[in-house]
């Protein structure tokens, strides 16, 4: 037999997807306590009355002008992690395409053989084969549909942070 690549068993898929569905969870969740972070350093600065000395008042803005820069930076350090991960899930999930492909590929083969074949043992075991494939497809279906859900969940959420962080900015 001819074995190409790498070969990773279901199990082993299906936890690399879950690791990285994991992941993608975690870092939105330091994302959103960043943006959280950054709007109440914001918050906070809108609310002081700064009513003391002109040193006062000035060393006051300027240190929390630095809070805001340094809660900002810790957004986008956590947004591109979070970034990061997203582009690990796609590549997965191009990996599981042309793995999925292939077996289809495979499996066209082995239809094409069976045409061939007249002898009905032969072709039952070609359709064993092919039920095989067919579950293996499946198995691709199910994990790749897993991993571009929480990809497309995780990028919506990205963005719906983002939104809020610079709505929250520009007033």
């Amino acid at each position: 037999m001819n074995h190409k690549g790498n070969h990773y068993s279901r199990n082993e898929i299906s936890e690399r997807i879950e690791q990285n569905l994991d992941s993608l969870n975690e870092k939105e969740q330091d994302l959103e306590e960043a943006v959280q972070e950054v709007e109440q350093v914001r918050q906070t600065l809108e609310k002081l009355d700064l009513e003391g000395t002109v040193e006062g008042t000035e060393a006051v803005s300027l240190i929390m002008e630095s809070a805001e820069q340094i809660s900002m930076d810790i957004y986008v350090q956590r947004d591109q992690v979070l970034e990061q991960i997203q582009a690990e899930t796609e590549n997965i999930t191009q990996e599981n395409l042309e793995r999925q492909s292939r077996v289809e590929s495979d499996m066209q083969k082995v239809n094409e053989a069976e045409s061939k074949i007249k002898t009905t043992e032969i072709n039952s075991e070609l359709q064993r084969v092919i039920e095989a494939e067919t579950e293996e497809i499946e198995f691709f279906q199910e994990e790749i549909k897993k991993a571009l859900e929480a990809k497309e969940a995780s990028q919506l959420a990205r963005q719906e942070m983002e939104a809020k962080l610079n709505s929250k900015g520009d007033k």
